[in-house]
């Protein structure tokens, strides 16, 4: 595949071997990107405009300003619990990714202020439902998407 990662196994695997799982932790987002394919460039569906995108970001930062921050992302974990209230099936999903190994105690929290920023996005209200939980935990797949063994 044109502009498919070019390097040996051997090379791929030496850098994994880098990235620790504290390092892979502190990432709040990682998401796999492929060549869109010729079809969706000149025929496919348009998307939501940029203006669109931008006021739906400017909204978010303002429910962020209201929260006394800039970002969710700079959200005190002292106040997630206020912040961040969830539906009882987000928090039934995220409290079993915690029991299940999958998630550390420091990816909980992040993964609480992308759901509240993904609920922002979305103007859904006060509570983080399951969908943006979901969706925010699919967003932080980060060793599947950085360690993956095969081209992209």
């Amino acid at each position: 595949m044109r502009g498919a990662c070019r390097c040996s196994d051997r090379d791929r695997a030496r850098y994994r071997r880098r990235l620790s799982g504290p390092l892979l932790d502190r990432f709040d987002l990682a998401i796999s990107m492929s060549r869109p394919d010729v079809e969706d460039l000149v025929g496919g569906p348009r998307g939501e405009s940029s203006a669109e995108v931008g006021e739906r970001v400017r909204f978010a930062r303002l429910e962020a300003a209201t929260r006394g921050v800039r970002c969710n992302s700079e959200l005190p974990t002292s106040s997630l619990e206020e912040t961040v209230r969830m539906s009882p099936e987000a928090a039934a999903l995220l409290e079993r990714r915690l029991r299940s190994g999958a998630l550390s105690a420091r990816g909980f929290h992040r993964v609480r202020r992308v759901a509240r920023t993904i609920a922002d996005l979305d103007r859904v209200g006060a509570v983080v439902g399951e969908l943006q939980v979901a969706e925010a935990l699919s967003l932080r797949d980060v060793r599947q998407t950085l360690l993956a063994d095969g081209d992209q």
